[in-house]
């Protein structure tokens, strides 16, 4: 038994060596390779580098859009407030006590805020000055721009965006002052579809009662139960809920 385990012991050292011989003889053919194609190597070199500097330059430039994005919304909030009278501090905006001045004020800024849309768009930012726009263009007494101005702006965002879903809200408000409530209905369930966004239950609750306006029942219903499967607690006001139990009773008489 004893001289296999002599035999094993002699054949170690001699296929470690081996192995080293191969490991040394490939990396002399490595280098002898280099040695004759520099320009594939250097050219290679050249790639990933050039792709690692163009990776962190698209990110500079990204991060550096974004924060030039939100100077500009912020510098456009700032000069509003001012041109409308608000001392800093206030939290609320006060209306200036000439109407006229109030117009004009609002005029312009509809203009300074869409710059701040176009010029950078495709930012969350951008997003904001959107709203920003159809908040005075709804002042304004023009609630069809205001809609225009908020939908376009919802679309320029991905769709789990949460400022996307404060900007459906908007559109959705604009539908049912219109007496639109199938539209209004949707909106409100596209803002509650924003998994991001804290107040998707309460979205998609009026996105219920909106459907139940507009005779879809069943679309207020499938709304109403997703409400109470994903979130049982959440608060319905008592209207609302009775509106939905007694839609649910008329269906399951029929």
């Amino acid at each position: 038994m004893a001289r296999p385990k002599k035999a094993k012991q002699r054949r170690e050292p001699e296929s470690i060596a081996h192995t080293l011989d191969e490991i040394q003889s490939f990396g002399d053919r490595l280098t002898d390779w280099i040695s004759e194609n520099p320009k594939i190597v250097l050219g290679t070199v050249l790639a990933v580098l050039v792709a690692g500097a163009g990776y962190g330059l698209m990110s500079s430039v990204r991060e550096s859009s974004r924060e030039e994005a939100s100077a500009a919304l912020g510098a456009a909030q700032d000069e509003y407030r001012q041109a409308m009278g608000a001392q800093p501090g206030d939290v609320v905006v006060s209306e200036p006590a000439n109407p006229e001045t109030a117009r004009q004020v609002r005029e312009e800024y509809v203009e300074r805020f869409r710059s701040v849309m176009e010029d950078h768009a495709g930012t969350t930012a951008a997003a904001l000055a959107g709203l920003e726009v159809g908040v005075l263009e709804q002042e304004l007494g023009q609630p069809e721009d205001a809609l225009a101005t908020w939908q376009e702006a919802a679309a320029s965002l991905g769709p789990n965006d949460p400022v996307a879903a404060l900007l459906e809200l908007r559109v959705a408000a604009v539908h049912e002052a219109g007496g639109r409530w199938l539209e209004a209905g949707e909106a409100f369930e596209r803002a509650a579809d924003v998994a991001s966004f804290p107040l998707r239950y309460t979205a998609r609750a009026d996105a219920a009662r909106c459907y139940a306006e507009a005779g879809e029942t069943e679309r207020a219903l499938a709304a109403f139960n997703r409400v109470k499967t994903e979130d049982p607690d959440a608060f319905l006001p008592e209207h609302l809920n009775a509106r939905l139990m007694e839609l649910q009773a008329a269906q399951r008489l029929n």
